[in-house]
């Protein structure tokens, strides 16, 4: 396999957790729903934690290697998954820099450029579960299928105002905008999964590189789609894979915490059922 056809799944968690508290547990560790393991010689169901959700989705799309981003106190996260092998993978882990004076996304994102050069990368949230839950695996077919740059997987949703709307073409699937966090949109859509290739890994490193140097102002914390949006102007091809049926769950907002929890749990109990 060339290096460009290798899949990497990157999951960013070098956050604090601020938007939970007063909860204290890293959100990534979080139960919600459950998973069914064999003890003994029986399966049993025992509880799933949020970040599952998202690296079972980028292995269900041919991710051999996951690469989670942690901050110097997730010691818990690398202690769950480990080496990864119980998920048939290999995961490993990187240590976000918190003395460069700037924070964001893009950050983390770049303490793994030394392994995501020239790799196809599936980038998700650690705190977000999608559904379809193999939407990895359409999401990376489109990028594939139109040799796109930069793909993202765009969900509906009815508070675009706190997310990041997308507009796109709705023959071609090109994208032509991106907002952050709009006062006011009559689009009600975000993105909240990626796919890339190498292309866009070295824009995003150099934009990275342009922000610590001073060339590029901004602010200190450095918002993803703003690299996004760079890419549209410069050229790199853009496109978005609509899921117009899907739904995503936040889990890392504590407002959203207690009913995205009872709506997958629900849903675990009635599919259970239906299996008896």
């Amino acid at each position: 396999m060339s290096a460009a056809n290798e899949i990497i799944g990157l999951v960013p968690s070098g956050g604090y957790g601020k938007r939970m508290r007063p909860i204290k547990v890293w959100k990534e560790l979080i139960h919600v729903g459950y998973k069914k393991v064999k003890i003994g010689e029986s399966m049993k169901n025992i509880p799933k934690v949020v970040s599952e959700y998202t690296v079972e989705n980028m292995i269900e799309a041919g991710a051999k290697k996951i690469i989670m981003i942690l901050n110097d106190q997730k010691f818990d996260i690398f202690r769950y998954f480990e080496d990864g092998s119980q998920y048939g993978a290999s995961i490993v882990y990187t240590c976000q820099n918190a003395d460069s004076g700037f924070t964001g996304m893009p950050i983390a994102i770049d303490t793994a450029y030394p392994w995501i050069q020239n790799k196809t990368v599936l980038m998700g949230m650690p705190d977000t579960i999608v559904d379809p839950y193999d939407s990895f695996k359409h999401l990376l077919k489109s990028h594939q299928d139109q040799e796109s740059d930069l793909t993202l997987g765009v969900l509906p949703t009815n508070c675009p105002q706190r997310l990041a709307p997308v507009v796109f073409d709705e023959v071609t699937s090109e994208v032509r905008d991106i907002f952050d966090k709009p006062k006011s949109t009559q689009i009600y859509n975000t993105w909240c999964m990626a796919v890339w290739s190498g292309r866009f890994t070295e824009l995003l490193h150099s934009f990275v590189n342009q922000v610590k140097d001073g060339s590029r102002p901004c602010e200190k914390e450095i918002i993803l789609s703003d690299v996004f949006r760079e890419s549209l102007r410069q050229g790199l091809k853009v496109y978005a894979r609509y899921f117009p049926k899907g739904s995503f769950h936040d889990l890392g907002d504590v407002n959203e915490f207690i009913s995205s929890r009872i709506k997958i749990e629900k849903a675990t109990i009635s599919e259970e059922a239906m299996n008896v």
